[in-house]
């Protein structure tokens, strides 16, 4: 049958072959191959071998190794891997991280949630990852930062590494486990069938950040950080020690706010308080120097503690008031006579209109 097909195909002999078993060749470019001047690797590592006897189903062979996708068997079995001190790693060149393999199952959460808060935590410091994602209070974000505080704490006891705060998320993904079905009856016999997913949360913690380049500006945080470190640092010992330079200066100190604050007056206030308190001591210690300086008794002339005559004239002392109020008294009064003679004269001048009309109806029936 493939010489009748190979007889029928119009395509050229020499291109027949491909045509013919392409999968053939796409096999062979799977299997390594090595020159006779290559050497192959070797195994630099040490890894203990599988338990078979935690096997989930007693009837079938079990081997986790041939399991699909990431399991927590596969992940939790990278941290049994000793590798050797000092060991370069090809790929970058850069001596071997210590790494901390942390997986939580059995999520109550959807893939999908989780990604966000995974990309969110990925290639962060691990307290900063914390800290950051405590702030967003979702469930997603609480539970991984829950892990991260496991495994920091694990890296710290179990696997003895000094320094557990300096440790960077490296990966950080979720596989869905498995889907539970439950239905819910509503109104007239209506039936919802409900999907309870659950994930695997996986994650890896590298001691050091060359294990992954970084971005320029995440670059720059850092060394921006560590800068200001350093003088927190110095700052301080010059402080204890008591060597500070006087060339140097008091520090300045940077306000970026562009308003006044509302505690700023509450600060002020003992400097207030302590200004009033200096002022009436002043105030106090004048009074005493004065009543110093008094004359006794023998020293004293009865003219100056004699009172003065009361002025009993009180219309002298209050005539040009009096004399304004007339003013104004006699004007009111020219006021309201000329409103009076004003309203007098309309009364009169419609009289007279009056008057006249009646004469002119009188005459014109005449």
């Amino acid at each position: 049958m493939t010489s009748a097909f190979l007889r029928n195909d119009p395509t050229p002999p020499e291109n027949q072959l491909r045509t013919v078993d392409p999968w053939k060749r796409r096999v062979q470019f799977g299997k390594p191959t090595i020159q006779r001047f290559e050497e192959p690797q070797k195994k630099v590592f040490y890894a203990p071998e599988w338990e078979f006897k935690n096997r989930r189903n007693e009837d079938k062979e079990y081997n986790p190794a041939k399991e699909y996708g990431m399991t927590p068997e596969k992940w939790e079995y990278q941290n049994n891997v000793v590798w050797p001190a000092g060991h370069i790693v090809p790929e970058t060149g850069l001596p071997k991280a210590a790494e901390v393999f942390h997986c939580v199952e059995n999520i109550h959460s959807s893939t999908r949630k989780m990604f966000y808060a995974c990309q969110f935590a990925w290639r962060m410091n691990v307290d900063d990852a914390i800290s950051q994602l405590k702030f967003k209070l979702g469930k997603t974000s609480l539970i991984l930062a829950s892990a991260l505080e496991e495994a920091k704490s694990r890296a710290e006891t179990e696997f003895y590494i000094n320094n557990p705060s300096e440790m960077f998320v490296a990966e950080c993904f979720a596989i869905q486990c498995r889907i539970l079905k439950s239905y819910k009856r509503h109104a007239r016999e209506n039936w919802n069938k409900t999907r309870h997913r659950y994930v695997h949360l996986f994650m890896v913690n590298i001691d050091q950040t060359e294990g992954f380049e970084l971005s320029p500006l995440e670059q720059n945080a850092l060394e921006r950080r560590k800068r200001l470190e350093d003088l927190r640092k110095r700052t301080l010992e010059k402080r204890r020690n008591g060597n500070a330079d006087d060339e140097e200066g008091p520090l300045m100190l940077l306000n970026p706010r562009s308003y006044k604050t509302v505690t700023s007056n509450i600060i002020n206030v003992g400097d207030e308080v302590r200004d009033v308190l200096q002022k009436t001591e002043q105030d106090i210690q004048t009074i005493i120097d004065d009543a110093k300086n008094i004359q006794l008794g023998d020293d004293l002339d009865i003219s100056v503690l004699a009172p003065k005559k009361v002025d009993w004239d009180l219309k002298r002392g209050i005539q040009e008031d009096l004399d304004k109020l007339e003013r104004r008294t006699n004007r009111a009064i020219v006021q309201i006579v000329r409103q009076r003679l004003q309203r007098e004269k309309d009364l009169d001048l419609a009289k007279t209109v009056d008057m006249i009309q009646e004469k002119d109806t009188a005459s014109l029936r005449h």
